[in-house]
């Protein structure tokens, strides 16, 4: 007579496959997971690079764009951690500025532009300024403007006169 024996192996066998497939699964999904990540942060900057610069390009010629955020779905948001321009040209409202850099880091924001001294529109005054490596200031340019995403603190506007041109250096912070 022959006796057949279960075997406590053979029990466990199904379970155990089970537990590597959902490894494997896991494993998959995480996989996956990171690289739509690391693809959208290759992505998201160049997309709104090109949404800056089409914005912008109703006001001047814009030459550089560059946006930055870590993670880079918070580009989605509209929340850069640094950005970038540079315009050769740009029109804004009375003023119209040369060699324009707009340089965002943080809440901090960095403007540098040329004025031709012949685009200075009506009203403007300028005063000497007691800032080490100002030369003129903006009389009442210190103070706030609302722009989209909060309120624009203006620190300080610095105009060097060069000849028949001045160079507009502003710090803000936006808060």
């Amino acid at each position: 007579m022959t006796a057949v024996l279960d075997r406590p192996a053979d029990a466990t066998a199904t379970p155990r496959a089970g537990g590597h497939r959902t490894r494997r699964a896991l494993l998959c999904t995480a996989a996956a997971a990171a690289a739509l990540l690391g693809a959208l942060q290759l992505v998201l900057p160049a997309v709104a690079e090109q949404r800056v610069r089409s914005r912008l390009e109703h006001f001047g010629t814009v030459s550089q764009v560059e946006v930055g955020a870590l993670p880079a779905v918070k580009l989605l948001w509209g929340q850069a951690d640094d950005a970038k321009v540079r315009m050769t040209k740009l029109d804004a409202g009375p003023l119209s500025l040369e060699d324009v850099s707009v340089v965002k880091h943080g809440d901090s924001l960095d403007v540098r532009g040329a004025l031709p001294v012949s685009a200075l529109p009506p009203g403007l005054h300028l005063r000497p300024s007691d800032l080490p490596g100002a030369h003129l200031l903006l009389d009442a340019a210190a103070g706030s403007l609302d722009v989209p995403g909060g309120k624009l603190e203006v620190r300080t506007v610095e105009l060097e006169s060069l000849p028949h041109r001045l160079i507009l250096h502003t710090t803000a912070t936006l808060g």
